[in-house]
């Protein structure tokens, strides 16, 4: 995107196949963020005892009193290995989203706090596992509204951008 170089430049006065790419781009971004809320809200659930018992095995309970089904704490390894693909990706993802946010027609002010909450929900979200799997079950009461977090904040990086492309001029 040598066009984001230029002082001033504004996605708005992109030519139409830069904005239709960038459309398209976007699309598929979103639709891969939908798959994966799906899919984590299958494997692990949203519900702090369904989190936890995913994370914990059938130890896991947060009130103690709970009969859970039966099922093994994730490993250190796995973790490691989940954790490890999705900073990546997510930081490569959220990079990408708030480039283009810098060439948005935004106040700094809206930019760093975007920049801030995506990247904050992010490490929040992918440090729960680790919390709830070896230090307390209770951690996973902040799991669901970390994911909220992040996904609102990521929504809003799709919006900005596509507000300014195809918006009124």
């Amino acid at each position: 995107m040598r066009e984001a170089a230029v002082p001033g430049y504004r996605l708005s006065k992109a030519r139409l196949s830069t904005r239709v790419l960038t459309t398209l781009g976007l699309s598929g971004l979103f639709m891969g963020l939908i798959g994966a809320c799906v899919i984590t809200a299958l494997k692990s659930g949203i519900m702090p005892i369904s989190v936890a018992t995913y994370y914990r095995g059938t130890s896991a309970s947060l009130s103690g009193t709970e009969t859970l089904m039966s099922s093994e704490p994730r490993s250190l390894i796995e973790i490691a290995e989940i954790t490890h693909f999705h900073l990546f990706g997510v930081s490569i993802l959220l990079f990408l989203l708030c480039h283009l946010l810098s060439v948005c027609d935004v106040s700094e002010r809206t930019r760093i706090t975007l920049y801030s909450t995506s990247f904050a929900g992010m490490l929040i979200f992918f440090s729960l596992p680790w919390l709830i799997t070896f230090h307390a079950a209770w951690w996973a009461w902040l799991y669901a509204p970390s994911m909220l977090l992040l996904v609102l904040s990521v929504m809003l990086l799709y919006l900005f951008p596509l507000r300014e492309m195809w918006g009124t001029r």
